[in-house]
């Protein structure tokens, strides 16, 4: 079995993980790590993330 495209999709993530020193506290990785999710799932369901955002912006201000 091959699992390259798992990899692909999580190498943004790692990437950015490591650009993300800043986040100090538990809450500060714990809203972090809701953003990766929220924007991965979009990714998945071939949804424009920036928009999907911006309407969850709205409803949960």
């Amino acid at each position: 079995m091959d699992n390259s495209h798992a990899e692909q999709t999580i190498d943004p993530f790692n990437v950015g993980r490591k650009n993300l020193l800043i986040i100090e506290s538990d809450r500060g990785a714990k809203q972090s790590a809701i953003l990766y999710n929220l924007a991965e799932t979009a990714k998945a369901n071939q949804v424009h993330t920036y928009i999907y955002l911006e309407l969850l912006n709205c409803l949960f201000p």
